[in-house]
């Protein structure tokens, strides 16, 4: 995991659905939502208090269009982002 952007993605670019994971050294209120690139919230994986420890969440194409995505978790209010991308 890289320090300055906790989340990994994998597969990116990807078909079907993506994992992304993070690891929090400590209890932490998390959220993790994905965004389309005009702006708009395509879902809301986590919005909770996690303990420290390493999480996965899965992202799934489910009719979303071709594109590019945005990535972005929350963590106390911190934000970290990465872009995924998905393509058929």
């Amino acid at each position: 995991y890289d320090s300055d952007n906790l989340i990994s993605v994998a597969p990116s670019p990807f078909r079907d659905q993506t994992t992304l994971s993070y690891m929090l050294d400590e209890n932490a209120k998390v959220q993790l939502d994905v965004f389309d690139l005009s702006g708009r919230k395509v879902v809301e994986l986590v919005n909770t208090t996690q303990q420290a420890g390493k999480y996965s969440s899965v992202f799934e194409a489910n009719g979303n269009t071709v594109g590019s995505y945005l990535v972005r978790l929350f963590v106390n209010d911190k934000l970290y982002t990465k872009q995924v991308v998905l393509m058929r």
